[in-house]
């Protein structure tokens, strides 16, 4: 694309290219109207942010921020409509080392992240509309896959991304019984110590993981690493025995068969299709019948979290079968579904691995659903009137 067709476009939009500006609300009506997109739970978080930005700057498209390990070589327009312009110096030649624009696309190149600021134009602004608009560019944006070791990620200029994980301070008490539970587990066997720090792991990993797909399914990582041990992996002896609620492997085999055996013998002559149906129906008990009737026994259902996990529905899913399901990784928007739920599965993780603590070795771990302290993100802020902040930043500073 030519400085012309650039300069024409940057003048339907709220920033010129590569430059950030805080948002400013020119009334507390509009305020008000652009807070309630926000609060809007039943949209995934790009459509709210898309919509936010349209109710503050009424400029008819949304600005968006693309990362990627491709150097375009400059501006490009793509099939949808978008528009991508690189916030780095696609020629260096000529360019002083001191000019700090030189020293942040060096960096990008080492890093292989080249930042991009990305306009989608939007004349419907019909909520599912404005979706259709945003499934349409990721779909557009996964084509650059297709090159090699390619990626093309991005998120809205303005909206909830970028906020850091938040602080949380621990008390004297809650470290003593951390360092309790440590005690405890490391009395146990190696084969269930493993089992628990593995399951303590991912717990970890699902609470430092800034990707909600990734937390989603860490936590039921989590979940699963330990209950399928206790309940098919654990000696006979094994402490964490207590929380078993299938028959010992040995002796499952043998009721399986017999149930075979018994169900055939009844149907096969009535109905051969439905005798082998029923037969795998009734007598061969999956993981998913195990771990909920496992979960069930741990959870209680004290906090209602063994309905969330396996019985209250979003969108027609359980939290089980969307971590069982088809999630469309390389949709935006249903990655941003699943970040709804992503910090409710991680509480019933958190969740079942206390109680399996704390009524196998007798713990003490104090649960909690504290909230993170999350510091104030201006980068997010709407303000009332522009001096009150130095001007636009440059997109290659900020990200």
């Amino acid at each position: 694309m030519d400085e012309k067709e650039l300069q024409a476009i940057e003048e339907l939009r709220y920033n010129q290219w590569c430059h950030r500006r805080p948002t400013v609300s020119e009334s507390h009506e509009r305020t008000i109207r652009a807070i309630a997109f926000g609060a809007r739970s039943d949209l995934a978080p790009s459509v709210r942010a898309a919509l936010t930005f349209r109710e503050l700057t009424r400029v008819d498209g949304l600005e968006f921020v693309g990362f990627s390990n491709i150097d375009l070589g400059g501006p490009i327009g793509l099939k949808d409509g978008s528009v991508i312009v690189p916030c780095f110096l696609t020629d260096l030649s000529g360019i002083s080392p001191s000019d700090p624009m030189f020293a942040l696309t060096v960096q990008m190149r080492n890093h292989c992240r080249f930042v991009y600021d990305g306009w989608l134009p939007i004349g419907d602004w019909e909520e599912r509309s404005v979706e259709s608009r945003l499934t349409k560019l990721e779909e557009v944006l996964a084509v650059f896959a297709l090159r090699g070791h390619a990626y093309f990620t991005w998120e809205p200029k303005y909206g909830t991304h970028g906020v850091a994980l938040g602080t949380l301070e621990r008390t004297g008490v809650e470290v003593e019984r951390l360092e309790g539970a440590t005690q405890a587990i490391e009395r146990l066997d190696e084969s269930d110590r493993t089992a628990v720090y593995r399951s303590v792991a991912w717990l970890g990993r699902a609470a430092h993981n800034k990707d909600p797909i990734a937390k989603f399914l860490f936590s039921f990582f989590a979940i699963e690493a330990l209950a399928m041990h206790i309940e098919r992996g654990a000696a006979v002896d094994s402490k964490l025995i207590s929380m078993r609620t299938s028959l010992p492997p040995e002796d499952k085999k043998a009721e399986v068969k017999n149930c075979i055996e018994e169900t055939l013998a009844r149907l096969i002559d009535e109905d051969p299709v439905r005798a082998v149906l029923q037969a795998h129906s009734e007598c061969v008990v999956g993981i998913g019948k195990v771990l909920r009737q496992h979960v069930g026994a741990v959870l209680r259902d004290e906090t209602g979290l063994f309905r969330k996990l396996f019985v209250q529905k979003v969108d027609g899913k359980t939290l089980h079968k969307l971590a069982h399901g088809s999630v469309n990784v390389l949709s935006e928007l249903e990655r941003e579904r699943v970040s709804y739920r992503a910090d409710e599965a991680n509480l019933v993780a958190r969740r079942y691995v206390c109680n399996v603590l704390d009524q196998c070795l007798g713990t003490q771990v104090l649960f909690d659903e504290t909230q993170l302290s999350v510091p104030a993100d201006l980068r997010n802020a709407i303000v009332s009137s522009e001096e009150m902040y130095k001007g636009p930043t440059h997109m290659a500073y900020q990200y």
